[in-house]
């Protein structure tokens, strides 16, 4: 028992004794595994290079501002109301900064690569980008300063900052992801968008240097962001793409640039539920890949948009919804009850749509272009209230009219079309309130009448007609007295009054409607008749679906109307 003790303690002391021997030999050779390794040079990241930055830095930029061929970076610092430009030397200093008088011996100290300098600011920055926004070949700097400015900052050839310009943007909520630059005209040079609560501010770049007046694009949605620019369908033409969100959920949306240099209507892609994308070159072929972020995994899937396929090989386009924005929105009850009509009213042989706004005391016009497809819309002022607008050639002289309702105004009007502009609506004599108005072609000559409904004082609605024009273009200051005047007995405002041959007898038949009320039919020599077995509009939409093309307003989302082609003979 002895002799095994003894043994074991023999056996320690050798242990410890080889220990203390390691631990006293050569210094080099103890810390030759912690060395570097000849594989460093294969692989693996240099040491880390610290610069300190303030706790409300945000919008960091990288990008070679000073045009050296190394990057440098820009971030906002509003702490001390500043932008922070950091730009990155070729080579470390022969003399190190001077360290401050209080400088603590465990202070981290900041890296050599990054000169720091300075730029003052007087609005607080919320979304920063870069760019040559003056056409001299140096990167400026345009951010959002609180609470509705643009502010541009031209980089001088020596010195401060200290040109600018700032755009006051009404409306606009100044986040990261509002401010985008980019080549939205095909000319070259950098553009500025501004995405707003009701219209997107575009400011372009003139040939000159000058960004001038912005062109407003119509919003589809109050709630825009994550505004990118980028080449998404692979034309090498740059597209304005962003994200939307109705009804808690979101979805992507491009505007495609075409051959002329104009940004199209709102096109939406499905994609995951997200809480970022971006647009980057990851296959090297023609148009750049969607990185997403996805909200329930934060992963990132990458997806392309698909193109036309050439000859008729590959994949086939999928057709979608294009959306056309109504810009500045009034009460949910009050955007039920805006109207659409088709027809040509600038004479130039092609369908235009125009869209009443009730709440903005509007009518938009959407105009088509030559090259075919609308473009993005024009306002127009109008009546307030108007609710019910028609497309039609009324007084007999070339080219066709607007003949809109106003219920809070008691005015029926028409409007023409003259150098590009629809003029303010001409009131007609009327009896009564008008409340609904359609055009239809009673005495079967060229040109159609107005048929209108209107409410007397005290009585109830009462549909007047036909509305007739003289051989003199002017319209009578009452009603035919020859024509039928029938009493309607309903509650309440007709919502709209709408022509057709009901009976199938070549005869033409006036249907009005109110939501969620029966429907009441008089035909053409002003009997009425009671439709029971008539069929029964949405209460919340209507539309009209064709073979060739589909139009709908819908009232559930009223921000805006969509149009699709080639839709089949059975959709309903």
């Amino acid at each position: 028992m002895t002799d095994d003790k003894t043994m074991n303690i023999t056996r320690l002391l050798t242990v410890f004794l080889l220990a203390l021997w390691v631990l006293a030999g050569e210094p080099t050779r103890a810390q030759e595994l912690r060395g570097p390794s000849p594989l460093g040079q294969y692989f693996g990241f240099r040491p880390v290079e610290i610069f300190k930055l303030e706790r409300r830095s945000s919008n960091l930029l990288a990008r070679d501002l000073d045009r050296d061929g190394l990057v440098d970076l820009v971030l906002a610092d509003n702490s001390h109301s500043r932008i922070d430009y950091l730009r990155q030397r070729k080579k470390k200093p022969d003399v190190a900064a001077a360290a401050d008088f209080d400088e603590d011996i465990n202070q981290v100290k900041n890296d050599w690569r990054f000169e720091h300098r300075k730029i003052p600011v007087d609005r607080q920055v919320a979304a920063l980008v870069a760019g040559d926004f003056n056409g001299d070949g140096r990167p400026d700097l345009a951010y959002l300063g609180t609470p509705n400015y643009l502010v541009v900052r031209f980089q001088p050839k020596d010195g401060e900052w200290s040109e600018k310009v700032e755009f006051r943007i009404p409306d606009i909520n100044p986040i990261r992801g509002s401010l985008v630059t980019g080549d939205l005209d095909g000319n070259g040079r950098s553009d500025l968008v501004v995405l707003g609560k009701f219209e997107t501010f575009i400011y372009y770049q003139s040939k000159d240097g000058k960004l001038g007046t912005p062109r407003l694009l119509m919003n589809t949605s109050a709630q825009l962001g994550l505004a990118i620019v980028g080449d998404l369908d692979g034309d090498g033409r740059e597209d304005l793409c962003y994200a939307t969100v109705e009804s808690q959920k979101r979805s992507f949306c491009a505007r495609l640039q075409d051959k002329t240099g104009r940004l199209g209507p709102e096109v939406r892609f499905e994609l995951p539920a997200h809480r970022d994308v971006r647009l980057q070159d990851i296959d090297g072929r023609r148009g750049q890949e969607l990185v997403v972020v996805e909200s329930s995994t934060n992963r990132v899937k990458l997806l392309k948009v698909q193109g036309p396929a050439a000859d008729g090989d590959g994949p086939k386009t999928k057709q979608r919804l294009i959306q056309y924005g109504f810009g500045r929105q009034g009460a949910a009850r009050t955007e039920q009850l805006r109207d659409v009509a088709t027809g040509d009213v600038d004479g130039d042989g092609r369908t235009d749509v125009l869209v009443s706004d009730p709440a903005g005391a509007r009518v938009i016009v959407f105009r088509q272009r030559p090259t075919g497809g609308l473009d993005l819309g024009t306002a127009f002022p109008g009546l307030e209230d108007t609710r019910h607008v028609k497309i039609g050639n009324v007084d007999g002289a070339a080219g066709n009219e607007g003949v809109v309702v106003s219920v809070k105004e008691k005015t029926l009007g028409i409007s023409q079309m003259a150098n590009g502009r629809l003029g303010f609506p001409k009131p007609l004599a009327v009896t009564g309130s008008p409340l609904a108005c359609e055009l239809v072609n009673l005495d079967g000559k060229p040109g159609p009448e107005i048929v209108y409904f209107a409410k007397p004082a005290g009585a109830g609605a009462t549909c007047w007609g036909p509305w007739r024009r003289e051989r003199t273009v002017n319209f009578p200051p009452a009603p035919s007295e020859n024509g039928p005047q029938v009493p309607v007995p309903v509650k309440g405002t007709p919502q709209y009054l709408v022509a057709f041959d009901a009976n199938l007898e070549g005869g033409l038949t006036c249907w009005f409607s109110r939501i969620s009320n029966s429907h009441q039919v008089d035909d053409r020599a002003g009997r009425r008749r009671n439709e029971s077995g008539a069929r029964q509009w949405g209460k919340s939409s209507w539309g009209v679906l064709t073979r060739a093309s589909c139009l709908s307003a819908d009232s559930r989302n009223s921000r805006s109307w969509w149009h699709s082609r080639n839709l089949p003979a059975t959709s309903r």
